[in-house]
């Protein structure tokens, strides 16, 4: 378990574009990453701060594995081809 996925932990990171996010691991498991990039570690840092005082913030070497997501509009096309293909063999 790294820094970063310790619950009540903020994580903050370097994305390969060079710009910053931050994360929250919440104690019940839920994590709330940022809503925007900042240009230094700095900035990440202060907001962080700013949205959970008092809880500790650390930097982490490399940014966090997150899950691919995918995006609604997709998945309802997806579920709509799949039913309409086993309306069709089903007729």
């Amino acid at each position: 378990m790294t820094a970063a996925e310790v619950p009540g932990a903020v994580g903050v990171w370097q994305r390969a574009d060079r710009l910053w996010r931050y994360r929250y691991v919440h104690p019940g498991g839920v994590t709330i990453r940022s809503n925007r990039c900042f240009v230094t570690r700095e900035e990440a840092e202060g907001s962080a701060e700013l949205a959970y005082p008092g809880v500790p913030v650390v930097e982490l070497s490399e940014p966090p594995l997150t899950r691919p997501t995918q995006h609604r509009l997709r998945k309802l096309a997806t579920v709509a081809v799949v039913t309409t293909g086993t309306d069709l063999v089903v007729a």
